[in-house]
């Protein structure tokens, strides 16, 4: 029970409890899930040379998608208190994204599937870097990576860190302008980020 405890502590950061983490879960991967395949259907069509597509593995993976998705929504509520992003709530995103690609790559192929996986680690490697020598976070470049992985597309993954570029610094003008922050004021990055790739998701997509 310790352990547990520790472990609930180290992925929460105790800003919200272990029940209302799950509610949010489960809300959240409910809606995204009917959202990402509400254009798929049991079965439908034929490829380009014929063969039928199985609109089941991408029902399966659109709820895949949806779980890792909502797994950053409560890493982004967290990095909104304490400005930290968790790395089992990253982690674990990460692996339902690997599982969406795993099940898409049955329709698309496995060659669409491994580039995702290569631009991510780009991406990632990329904003390390960055990270190093910048007000970027750490857990921000390890966020980007896990997004890139659950966009899966990498012109929609340029997309979604724009909106959240903009969002951010808007967000960040106006409270400076209230006075409620300074330009100094750290600002957590991982709910803009996440709410960027929603957007590109559901609206541009």
């Amino acid at each position: 029970m310790a352990s547990f405890g520790y472990c609930e502590y180290r992925t929460l950061r105790g800003v919200i409890s272990l029940p209302y983490a799950v509610v949010v879960f489960v809300i959240v991967s409910a809606m995204l899930g009917v959202l990402l395949s509400s254009h798929s259907c049991t079965f439908s069509g034929c490829d380009a040379v014929g063969v039928p597509i199985n609109r089941d593995d991408d029902i399966a993976s659109a709820l895949w998608r949806a779980y890792g998705c909502a797994l950053l929504v409560i890493a982004g509520r967290i990095d909104a208190c304490m400005l930290v992003l968790p790395n089992p709530l990253l982690a674990s995103s990460a692996c339902c994204a690997l599982v969406s690609l795993v099940l898409s790559s049955v329709n698309t192929g496995v060659v669409p599937a491994l580039l995702t996986v290569v631009e991510s680690s780009l991406v990632y490697i990329v904003l390390k870097q960055v990270a190093l020598h910048s007000s970027l976070g750490m857990g921000d470049a390890k966020l980007c990576g896990v997004l890139s992985l659950l966009v899966a597309d990498f012109q929609l993954f340029l997309c979604a860190m724009v909106i959240a570029i903009v969002c951010a610094g808007f967000v960040t003008i106006v409270r400076v302008i209230a006075g409620t922050i300074v330009m100094a004021t750290p600002i957590p990055l991982g709910p803009f980020l996440v709410s960027g790739a929603l957007a590109a998701l559901l609206v541009i997509r």
